[in-house]
C-alpha cells in the first residue's frame, strides 16, 4: 500500500549496506524529507572516497552541506543512519557520528 499525502518533518531513516564494487562509487545512502524529485535530502557513505556527504537539492540543484572523511571498507556491511528534527541533521555510520547540522 503506499500513501502519497504523508509528510514527516521530523524523524529518522537508516539503511544497511555493502559496498561490493563499481569504479566511479561503491556507495549507500538515504533520501528523506522527499518532496518531489527536485526537492530532497541525501546523506551518502562511499567506500572509493572513504566518505560520508551530506546534499540537498532544491529546486533540481544539488548542494553540498558537508563532506566528512570516514572509514566505509570494501565488502563490509555497514549502517548510515540520519536522524533529523526542524532545521538539526545528524549523520552515522556505524554508530559514529560524522555531522551535525543545526
Amino acid at each position: 500500500m503506499r500513501k502519497n499525502d504523508i509528510a514527516i518533518a521530523d524523524g529518522m531513516v537508516e539503511v544497511k549496506f555493502k559496498p561490493i564494487s563499481g569504479k566511479e562509487d561503491q556507495a549507500g545512502g538515504v533520501v528523506w524529507r522527499w518532496k518531489d524529485g527536485n526537492n530532497y535530502y541525501v546523506a551518502r557513505a562511499n567506500a572509493l572516497e572513504g566518505n560520508v556527504s551530506l546534499y540537498h537539492t532544491t529546486n533540481g540543484s544539488r548542494q553540498t552541506i558537508e563532506y566528512k572523511d570516514a572509514p566505509v571498507a570494501p565488502a563490509v556491511w555497514h549502517t548510515l543512519r540520519v536522524e533529523f528534527k526542524g532545521s538539526a541533521i545528524q549523520v552515522s555510520l556505524d554508530g559514529n557520528v560524522y555531522q551535525r547540522q543545526r
